[in-house]
């Protein structure tokens, strides 16, 4: 779990409807992420492929940009959704980078994250 979010406040369990969103990002978050459950698949492929090159770190807008050129010109590597582009909001890079976080632990150090402005006063960044 990301420590940014404190105890029991994954985003596993924001998305499972287990707790409460904390601000209107993380409710945005999780009605995008109903509407566009591919995104955290090609987030996945796209942070995986950038490991399999070499890559310990990473930067989460990095892949989220791929995510839309990709999704943008229609290429064979990733087929659109419905037709059309994947609109991704800045606000959801924060709340992917942790998501792919809590499922790969074994890379946390992949993405760094900040607080953010709900988070509580004095959690620190990443480890």
């Amino acid at each position: 779990m990301d420590k940014a979010l404190g105890h029991g406040e994954s985003i596993e369990r924001l998305l499972a409807g287990g707790r409460e969103a904390r601000n209107d990002h993380e409710k945005t978050f999780v009605d995008f992420v109903k509407k566009n459950p591919t995104v955290y698949t090609l987030f996945d492929r796209f942070t995986r492929q950038a490991m399999s090159a070499g890559l310990t770190k990473c930067s989460s807008r990095m892949i989220v940009e791929r995510i839309r050129w990709e999704t943008a010109i229609k290429t064979n590597a990733v087929e659109q959704i419905d037709g059309r582009d994947i609109k991704i909001g800045n606000n959801h890079t924060a709340y992917l980078s942790r998501w792919w976080k809590e499922r790969n632990p074994r890379y946390r150090s992949m993405f760094a994250t900040r607080r953010v402005a709900c988070d509580t006063e004095g959690e620190s960044d990443d480890e």
